[in-house]
């Protein structure tokens, strides 16, 4: 199947741009999932910029998942029958990487609700480890 997946992105220019926004999808979400791990671990202070640049990067990350997704209707509607495996994949890409951006929102509104860092506690040991192994998947 993956191979399948990259032969069709060779042939066809609109599904290698498709795939590029997907990848510009997740290195935003990953750039997000940095900016907010920082705070939480104390190497970066919470500020109002911080908040407003997350809110920025999840709004490009809606953008593309709603373009590259009219983009595959519109590909499956003038070219049906082909390309259908490869425009699920994607789909399903595309829609775990909003997730991305949503769930690193919500870890902002975690950071805001106590003030920034994870302070020394029970679960500060694991929550700190639970972001370094989070970050090791991206």
């Amino acid at each position: 199947m993956f191979r399948e997946f990259i032969d069709a992105l060779r042939k066809r220019p609109l599904l290698t741009q498709m795939f590029d926004e997907m990848e510009q999808m997740l290195d935003s979400g990953v750039e997000m999932y940095r900016m907010i791990s920082a705070v939480l671990t104390g190497k970066e202070k919470l500020t109002e910029e911080t908040h407003d640049r997350v809110y920025e990067i999840d709004r490009g990350i809606n953008h593309l998942q709603r373009k590259i997704r009219k983009q595959l209707v519109q590909h499956l509607i003038v070219s049906p029958g082909t390309d259908v495996p490869i425009s699920l994949v994607l789909m399903s890409i595309i829609k775990d990487a909003e997730r991305v951006g949503d769930i690193t929102k919500n870890l902002l509104e975690v950071a805001e609700a106590q003030g920034g860092a994870f302070r020394e506690g029970k679960y500060d040991r694991r929550f700190r480890e639970l972001l370094v192994e989070t970050e090791s998947l991206f």
